[in-house]
């Protein structure tokens, strides 16, 4: 007689906050994260997944062609939800190195979504980063987050594994190319953090 397999329903933490995990990352296409050039390590408790960029980065300058002071990357996180109405943070912890000239502004853009589910507003957030903080003299690296509150509402076990899609732009912008500027996103340490029933 065979016995049919029970499912195991993800239980919440003793402190009564849901757990979400993250599975995976993908890589969704653009010139800021070619081929061979992304890539993905996710640590052992499930809750955080690395993007690590190989080339994501922009230049400004006499010596660098116009094509080079923008580029994109788009990505896809997949985190499984438990059952029920959970809500809380998508964090996205962002790392790299910028040098920039005098008047000389880089941006880091994205937008987000979730399939299933709700982003919260607002969706799109752009980081800006001026020469008064990171001047022509020396290249800095930088640690800046992004928050993003996400709303799930699983009915099934169909449905517990949801796609949160950043499409994100690297940009510099200049009154002129007399001096040069270098803005590039090393990484991103992604996790769902505040997590809890709605």
């Amino acid at each position: 007689m065979a016995c049919a397999a029970a499912i195991v329903q993800p239980e919440p933490r003793q402190d009564g906050t849901p757990f979400v995990k993250v599975v995976s990352a993908r890589n969704l296409g653009g010139n800021g994260c070619p081929d061979g050039k992304f890539g993905t390590s996710l640590n052992p408790d499930n809750n955080t997944i690395v993007l690590d960029f190989g080339a994501y980065n922009t230049f400004i300058g006499l010596s660098n062609p116009g094509d080079t002071r923008e580029r994109f990357c788009d990505y896809a996180v997949t985190f499984q939800y438990p059952v029920g109405c959970t809500t809380g943070i998508i964090l996205t912890d962002i790392w790299g190195t910028v040098k920039l000239s005098k008047g000389h502004v880089g941006t880091f853009h994205a937008e987000y979504t979730a399939s299933p589910g709700d982003v919260g507003q607002p969706a799109a957030q752009n980081l800006d980063f001026t020469n008064a903080d990171y001047g022509i003299n020396k290249g800095v690296d930088f640690r800046r987050i992004q928050e993003v509150t996400v709303t799930e509402r699983i009915q099934n076990e169909n449905e517990r594994n949801v796609e949160f899609t950043a499409r994100t732009r690297l940009f510099l912008t200049a009154p002129g190319p007399e001096e040069g500027s270098d803005f590039s996103l090393d990484s991103i340490h992604i996790s769902a953090r505040d997590q809890r029933v709605c």
